[in-house]
């Protein structure tokens, strides 16, 4: 999915960055934001709030598929209790935070959706609200999938044109983060045994790429894709089909 960021004050961008991805609000810039917003006429401070709402809250890709209520509650308060030290007030943030607790006393979802921006593109992965779900932990989004990502990103020289087996998927991130990080294995091959993490990774892999070919080969970018069931503990290298035998093994401990 790509962003359509308007030519926007830096500030109201890396809002919208930081917000996809749920970073800690600690890490926002209010400071910064804040004071810009007190520089500016009350027409132009309503506009700018506007847009950081459409880059925030109100993103079309972020109501689709969304991320979950206790953060975007947070946000909005953290961001109304900041603009009211400056005596700024701003109706539509108000009912949407409104809007955001009443979706929090209804929604029975036990799902949401986590983003990941590379340049100018949205890697958003469905997981579980729960970090064991269904006897599995591999319904959720953990840390040592960011830091594979990263570190295949950092040493793409090791993985550029080769083909590459992910061990323990789980939810896709660190195999759709290297493909659309223009890593460029020749082939890439994900892996679980859950069955309810192998539906999981299918949809994840067709939500970041609506025209592939089938359900269990496909194409992005550049790089051949291929979903397996796949118990690493039983699994012999002599089984694979030549086709897609690996020369890089990946996994995140």
């Amino acid at each position: 999915m790509s962003i359509s960021c308007e030519q926007l004050c830096p500030f109201l961008a890396e809002f919208g960055r930081r917000y996809a991805c749920a970073l800690q609000l600690k890490y926002f810039d209010w400071q910064a934001l804040i004071s810009h917003l007190c520089q500016l006429p009350f027409d132009s401070c309503e506009s700018h709030i506007d847009s950081l709402l459409n880059l925030t809250v109100d993103h079309p890709h972020l109501i689709k598929y969304p991320i979950k209520p206790s953060y975007r509650r947070a946000f909005l308060k953290q961001f109304i209790n900041k603009i009211e030290e400056c005596d700024i007030s701003h109706e539509r943030t108000y009912e949407k935070l409104i809007e955001v607790l009443a979706s929090e006393i209804c929604t029975e979802d036990n799902y949401h959706f986590k983003h990941f921006v590379i340049g100018d593109h949205y890697i958003s992965l469905k997981e579980s609200v729960s970090a064991i779900s269904q006897g599995t932990t591999g319904l959720c989004t953990w840390q040592a999938g960011v830091a594979l990502a990263n570190w295949g990103i950092r040493h793409k020289e090791f993985l550029c044109n080769r083909k590459v087996l992910e061990l323990g998927s789980g939810s896709g991130l660190t195999g759709l983060a290297l493909i659309y990080s223009d890593v460029t294995p020749s082939s890439y091959i994900f892996s679980d045994c859950h069955p309810a993490v192998l539906k999981q990774l299918q949809y994840n892999i067709n939500l970041n790429n609506p025209e592939s070919r089938t359900d269990s080969l496909k194409t992005l970018l550049e790089t051949n894709v291929r979903i397996l069931s796949l118990n690493w503990e039983d699994v012999e290298y002599t089984n694979f089909d030549p086709q897609f035998k690996p020369e890089v093994i990946l996994a995140a401990g």
